[in-house]
């Protein structure tokens, strides 16, 4: 089997684990009226890590990739400062979803600081900021991107990200996602290590986090200044020309982050000879042993495998998945928008 079509396979078994768990999961909470301090833990622990974690990991160890090193430093300390550009992308990109949206009713399938503000302190920090953004990165761009790359950067760039998107279930944010996913696709083919990417979604998650934390304990004092001063934008500027001009505003200071950010994580690595720009950087050619490490064509002229640009989106399981994930979108975006009851 190619390793392209090993990913595709990857990627239909997680999905069909994560739907069947779920299920099994929603079966005893509905039952039992189990709180949201409940389900949330079990949908950490008993859906995304056996769904997600577990099965990247297999597919890393069958395949004999080699394991990710303890980022540096200096590579953490970009890694923080490009989540901190996330948290602000993910506020531009959210207000200007919010613009486009405007008078539109949506009942959102998002996680927000509002529906997980009755966990427990420590429930918030687990499942949301650390086993998702763990599970999530080790299967889309630890075990998927790292396959897909090698036969398209852009190509599998592009596709994990529409994945991300897709599995979060929010046809209505599903452009944040994919903004998001991108970011992080970037952060992992420059560097090839997954625990920089896990630290960027761990902060953007924290975000959320510390935002339903200070909801919870400090209640509307808390948010009186933000929403003050957004207030007074909204109501200068008009409510859609004020979203956009907050999403402006949370853009540039995304970009003061993110842009440098990358910029010099991609210098430091190219000097360093470190991720991509390393001498010995793994690349596996389709009947040639994994073991062995291959010099990486990309490398030496930017050029791709010749025939292969397009390979990753022919395989019919990775279609499976999809229309697996587009299907499921289709249903959750009817509820979103009040189509549908469920």
């Amino acid at each position: 089997m190619q390793l392209k079509t090993r990913a595709s396979l990857l990627l239909l078994i997680s999905l069909s684990l994560y739907l069947a768990l779920s299920f099994i999961i929603a079966i005893p909470a509905q039952f039992l009226e189990l709180s949201n301090n409940y389900i949330f833990a079990l949908s950490a622990l008993c859906v995304s890590v056996p769904a997600f974690l577990a099965p990247a990991i297999l597919f890393r160890r069958i395949n004999r990739y080699p394991t990710f090193k303890a980022p540096k430093f200096w590579q953490i300390l970009f890694a923080v400062m490009i989540g901190i550009g996330c948290v602000h992308m993910n506020e531009a990109l959210s207000c200007l979803n919010t613009a486009i949206l405007y008078n539109v009713e949506i009942t959102s399938n998002s996680t927000t600081a509002e529906t997980v503000k009755e966990l427990n302190v420590v429930n918030m920090f687990i499942s949301l900021a650390v086993i998702p953004p763990i599970c999530e990165e080790f299967l889309l761009r630890g075990a998927l991107l790292e396959t897909w790359r090698r036969y398209s950067p852009i190509g599998a760039a592009i596709l994990t990200s529409l994945i991300f998107a897709l599995l979060h279930m929010a046809p209505s944010a599903i452009t944040v996602y994919f903004c998001i996913g991108l970011l992080l696709a970037a952060v992992y083919i420059i560097t090839r290590n997954v625990w920089l990417t896990v630290i960027i979604h761990f902060i953007n998650n924290l975000s959320s986090v510390v935002a339903a934390i200070l909801l919870k304990y400090a209640g509307d004092y808390a948010m009186s200044g933000s929403d003050a001063a957004i207030d007074s934008i909204l109501g200068m500027l008009g409510s859609r020309l004020g979203y956009v001009a907050l999403a402006l505003f949370y853009a540039v200071r995304a970009a003061v982050f993110i842009v440098p950010g990358l910029l010099l994580l991609r210098h430091l690595c190219r000097r360093k000879k470190l991720g991509k720009y390393a001498d010995n950087a793994p690349i596996f050619l389709e009947g040639e042993d994994p073991a062995l490490p291959l010099p990486d064509p990309m490398l030496k002229d930017g050029a791709l495998f010749k025939g292969n640009r397009t390979e990753i989106w022919e395989d019919i399981l990775l279609w499976v998945s999809l229309d697996i994930l587009i299907v499921l979108n289709v249903i959750s975006g009817l509820s979103e928008f009040g189509i549908l009851k469920i």
